[in-house]
């Protein structure tokens, strides 16, 4: 039974992503031919892409509190490569994303042309680039998605905010957002919630093929009910990192904790 939902979650997630990729190109192009701006289609699609991807995962995703409405910048926590879907299912934004992913097969390739904001967080002059990339996505069409732990955390815990990225915000006085992701099996085995957390060495194929034997799963979004507008970046970084923590659940990953325990 396993191998079966592997391979139908598999094949699913394949056939429809390539499906979507190939509707968000055409209609971009037109519009384009026409003069017309891609954003508010973009996000339509990809809105349906990670509906659609999170129903064949079996995900269940529950929302509190409103979604932020272009333009904006919300900040969230990161705990695996689903919350991209759990993210473009909900919200209409280009997402920043770590640099590795756009050498991903296919899914890279994908990912350069829907607009997503690579870093390389090993070259400290990127910065300024990715900001000024974030200031060109804000608008009334789209807002900008950071994950400003700068990668995936192991779940106990949120990593400290870097703050960065948020130099845009600060220099403009925008406000940003912030939303709170946690993920639940609602079952008592600690094994499965790491089944969908994403931390560690174990390569990304391998987690993927076991995520897919969960049955089903829930991803749980709280939403910030207004956005901060500070003057001081650092000072930012730590007032939306106390938000997002305040709503967060951790989870622990077993193979997480014997590896703290072995270290101490």
């Amino acid at each position: 039974m396993e191998i079966l939902r592997i391979i139908y979650k598999s094949i699913g997630v394949v056939f429809f992503t390539l499906f979507y990729f190939l509707i968000l190109l055409t209609g971009s192009i037109c519009l384009s031919l026409i003069g017309r701006k891609t954003e508010r289609w973009r996000n339509r699609i990809l809105s349906i892409w990670g509906k659609t991807v999170a129903y064949i995962f079996s995900i269940k995703i529950n929302i509190e509190g409103e979604p932020p409405a272009p333009p904006f910048i919300l900040v969230s926590n990161h705990l695996s490569y689903l919350d991209i879907v759990v993210y473009y299912a909900i919200v209409d934004a280009t997402i920043v994303s770590k640099a590795e992913v756009s050498r991903w097969p296919v899914f890279g390739f994908i990912a350069k042309n829907i607009g997503v904001i690579f870093i390389d967080r090993e070259k400290r002059m990127d910065v300024k680039r990715v900001n000024k990339e974030i200031a060109e996505n804000v608008n009334p069409r789209s807002g900008v998605l950071i994950f400003p732990e700068g990668r995936i955390s192991p779940g106990d815990k949120i990593l400290p905010f870097k703050p960065s990225l948020l130099e845009f915000a600060v220099a403009e006085n925008i406000k940003v957002y912030s939303s709170t992701l946690c993920y639940d099996t609602l079952s008592d085995d600690p094994g499965l919630i790491s089944k969908l957390i994403w931390y560690g060495d174990e390569p990304m194929l391998s987690h993927f093929l076991r995520f897919c034997t969960l049955k089903r799963s829930f991803a749980n979004v709280t939403f910030s009910e207004d956005g901060i507008i500070h003057d001081d970046r650092k000072e930012l970084a730590k007032l939306l990192y106390e938000r997002v923590s305040d709503n967060y659940k951790p989870v622990y990953l077993p193979e997480y904790q014997k590896k703290v325990s072995s270290e101490s």
